[in-house]
């Protein structure tokens, strides 16, 4: 590189600094700004969810909506979801055939696995999703499925999938570690600090858990994969207490499409790799909050 090349490198690095110092101090005047809505905003004075509605205000956005509580034990597709998850070399290849099919199939699978997939065809049918029959080397199935049916098969599950893998993962180590606090929230909306009144959010977020006043945010995707949005979220969300990860349906998908230095976890992987994620972050043996 010619000294030029470098004097120029170096007054890039130069601006992107003071750029990313005015940004701050711009965040901060806004937060000023608009502290009356902060007080006023109903998470910020919520037992559970302070901690995280400051944690985006901080990061200049007010929660606009969220679920906190987990589906009930008689959810029909949080439990088909569980159910997919259990048999995933079964369940996903099955799942995508039936999505796609127009009109009856044979589904062929070896004898020991077919009583896996018969597991799932009663499951569905009990919801009218599909009409099946089986005999010796397979099953053949009947799609009946509805636009909104087909929307949760062709990838809902999989958020679901992660939801129950998140929750059961979490929930193990924060026993474990003895961790009081441990919130799961999903479907968090996010409104931008002076951003124009109206309906709608700014930012949807798959799942957001607040560990001992550490954050981990989790998007879903089984299609494909927006790397120019997610880079953008991870470099706004991985902080020095919180992370940005990114898990995907595709165990072959490389992370050098995504970035070296951010998570990109494919969805059979979740549950070690989240755990050595919480182990590296909380190396304790034991964390009490207060």
């Amino acid at each position: 590189m010619t000294a030029r090349a470098n004097s120029i490198k170096k007054k890039i690095q130069s601006i992107d600094f003071a750029i990313s110092l005015l940004e701050k101090e711009r965040r901060l005047l806004r937060k000023d700004l608009y502290v009356e809505k902060w007080e006023n905003n109903p998470f910020a004075h919520d037992k559970q969810m302070r901690k995280t509605a400051e944690f985006f205000y901080d990061l200049n956005y007010f929660i606009f909506d969220v679920n906190k509580a987990e589906p009930n034990s008689d959810n029909f597709e949080y439990n088909l979801a569980k159910k997919i998850w259990s048999c995933y070399p079964i369940g996903k290849p099955f799942v995508k055939e039936l999505c796609e099919a127009k009109d009856p199939f044979v589904y062929r699978l070896e004898s020991e696995e077919k009583s896996t997939l018969i597991m799932l065809c009663q499951a569905m049918s009990t919801q009218g999703w599909l009409e099946f029959t089986p005999f010796k080397t397979g099953v053949e199935i009947i799609p009946k499925l509805t636009g909104s049916n087909k929307c949760f098969l062709k990838g809902v599950w999989m958020e679901s999938a992660n939801r129950y893998l998140i929750n059961k993962t979490l929930h193990s180590f924060a026993n474990e570690k003895k961790v009081k606090s441990c919130n799961v929230f999903w479907n968090v909306k996010l409104k931008e600090i002076g951003s124009e009144e109206n309906a709608s959010c700014d930012m949807e977020l798959d799942i957001v858990v607040e560990l001992d006043g550490r954050f981990y945010i989790f998007e879903t995707k089984s299609g494909a994969i927006d790397f120019k949005k997610m880079t953008k979220m991870a470099n706004l969300f991985d902080t020095e207490k919180s992370r940005f990860i990114l898990c995907n349906s595709d165990e072959n998908q490389s992370s050098k499409l995504y970035s070296p230095t951010h998570l990109l976890i494919p969805l059979p992987q979740l549950e070690k790799q989240l755990k050595d994620i919480l182990t590296k972050d909380f190396p304790n043996e034991s964390i009490m909050t207060a």
